[in-house]
């Protein structure tokens, strides 16, 4: 038995705790409209198979969609604003693995060791911010093809939103 950070959300209406991840963009938008599709028509989603299928189906709208999310997001690190690279989606994460447990921190280099970068755990009190450029490449991270980039690491993590973006925690996606 170990102990695992939880990690509280707090947002203009509601309070959310996650354990595992927080995310926003790209992949919350995909699981936002995998999930509207399910609770629209579950009787088309019976399968696991089909499932997936679904899933991935829900994805090609976003591989042609072209946005920014750092013009739509101002971050905060620990007090500090982090410039964000031109990415589609953030994920913050509890956890060494997400999207079907590859570890999207994985082994440092000796850069991001001088950049102040530490190795991740789930109980360390410490958040991992990641990014992903595009739908392609987030497909390439969760299929362990590709590595996300690393953003950030913090104890407080403070997202100012400048529009509503598709979000999610451990799974629940909604609009933030």
């Amino acid at each position: 038995i170990v102990k695992m950070d939880r990690w509280l959300i707090t947002g203009s209406e509601e309070e959310h705790i996650f354990s595992n991840y927080f995310s926003i963009g790209i992949d919350a938008e995909i699981a936002l409209s995998f999930h509207q599709k399910r609770n629209a028509n579950p009787e088309k989603f019976k399968s696991r198979i089909g499932n997936k299928l679904q899933y991935i189906l829900s994805s090609y709208p976003q591989i042609t969609k072209i946005t920014n999310l750092c013009s739509s997001i101002t971050l905060m690190v620990d007090g500090t604003v982090i410039d964000i690279p031109k990415v589609q989606g953030i994920a913050i994460l509890n956890l060494p693995s997400y999207g079907g447990g590859n570890r999207f921190w994985g082994q440092l280099k000796l850069k991001e060791i001088m950049m102040g970068l530490k190795e991740t755990n789930y109980n360390d009190k410490v958040l991992e911010v990641v990014g992903f450029e595009n739908a392609v490449h987030l497909g390439g991270c969760v299929s362990g093809t590709s590595v996300p980039l690393k953003i950030a690491q913090g104890k407080v993590i403070i997202i100012m939103f400048k529009e509503d973006i598709a979000a999610q925690y451990d799974g629940e996606p909604y609009i933030q």
